[in-house]
């Protein structure tokens, strides 16, 4: 058995991988579900990597193929998970999401009623198959994979682009290493797919593709060095994105303080700014003739929150307002989160939910006209 450049690559990935991926499983600190889904990612990154090379290694052995497929099909959901759990501390896990898993356990099934059931010999029959030319059953099965993951990663990058936005409409500072953590994962990972992709296609169509096999295997070496380097360099980024700012060093007193908090409640109650779906920190802290920073801090200090949710507090209070006003009572519920602030109507649920604890529907149920 020779060992080739892209081998050797691959055998370090796939050894890097493996070990972050147990390290970050031993975290105690910092937001352990965000952790532990980058770990499945990049553990079932590496085992893709290693069913690879099962094949360019030729092994003997056809037992050990086919095992590690369908960890594959957990690329995409954890992946996009991993960003939804890190970018959301009140993320959790639902019983809905489990459907996640099915192309996983329909994968499983499928390998074991096509491969690992049948005898040695048919097997050989199967991997000389897959060696030599595309069978039909493959390309589907690489198809389905690589338009699930092409989901996931849209997904993603929608999550991620909308979620970004949000933070800077609403808050004055953005913690821009995780941000830049998230898109070295995401977007390495999606340079790399998009590499598979081509060259699966110019493979199938018989075009010449060493060139792009040679860049993945590089890529794929990069990638998993620079996650690794990375991760353990600013462990600070599996803490997650939102976090406290510190004034340690603010020349504001608290007398300032105190007189700041009464122009800013006065001014919100009288003049209702949070009516505008756009309202930015900086607009309000020019209204108000209170620097931007000095009012971050006041919400933040005095009022224990976050510049987002003071806004959304009185947007909730006005939406309440709204749905108990009779005269609302012929428009649907969905109609009127505009008129309350919000600009999206998934916001709007979500959000009255957490400071409510019910939706906007079932707050009108229990309080009937």
């Amino acid at each position: 058995m020779t060992l080739g450049l892209h081998e050797i690559l691959s055998f370090i990935a796939v050894a890097q991988l493996i070990l972050f991926s147990s390290f970050l499983t031993t975290l105690k600190k910092g937001n352990r579900l965000s952790n532990k889904l980058l770990a499945l990612f990049l553990f079932s990154k590496s085992l893709g990597l290693a069913n690879h090379l099962f094949f360019r290694l030729n092994i003997q052995n056809p037992h050990v193929y086919f095992v590690l497929v369908p960890f594959s099909f957990l690329w995409g959901p954890s992946l996009y998970f991993y960003l939804r759990s890190l970018l959301s501390k009140a993320f959790r896990f639902e019983k809905k999401h489990v459907v996640h898993l099915i192309p996983f356990i329909l994968a499983w099934i499928y390998f074991m009623s096509v491969y690992h059931f049948r005898s040695a010999e048919i097997k050989m029959e199967i991997l000389f198959t897959v060696k030599h030319y595309f069978s039909v059953n493959q390309v589907i099965f690489v198809g389905v994979l690589h338009i699930l993951v092409a989901g996931y990663m849209c997904a993603s990058v929608l999550f991620l682009w909308r979620f970004r936005t949000s933070l800077k409409q609403l808050y004055s500072n953005l913690e821009e290493v995780n941000f830049s953590w998230l898109s070295l994962v995401l977007f390495g990972f999606i340079t790399i797919w998009i590499i598979d992709v081509i060259e699966l296609i110019l493979a199938n169509t018989g075009s010449p593709h060493l060139f792009l096999r040679t860049t993945a295997f590089v890529l794929i070496f990069v990638f998993a060095n620079v996650i690794v380097f990375k991760g353990l360099r600013q462990p600070e980024i599996f803490n997650g994105i939102e976090k406290k700012p510190k004034y340690q060093q603010s020349p504001l007193t608290k007398e300032e303080k105190e007189e700041y908090l009464k122009r800013l409640q006065s001014y919100m109650k009288k003049e209702k700014p949070y009516l505008n779906p756009d309202l930015y920190i900086n607009k309000l802290a020019k209204r108000l003739t209170i620097p931007s920073r000095y009012l971050s801090q006041v919400v933040n200090e005095s009022l224990g929150t976050n510049f987002y949710d003071f806004v959304n507090s009185y947007r909730v209070e006005e939406a309440k307002q709204l749905l108990l006003d009779s005269s609302n009572n012929e428009r649907n519920i969905h109609e009127i989160f505009f008129d309350a602030g919000f600009n999206s109507k998934s916001v709007f649920n979500r959000v009255f939910k957490k400071f409510t604890g019910m939706t906007p529907s079932e707050f009108k149920r229990m309080h009937p006209h």
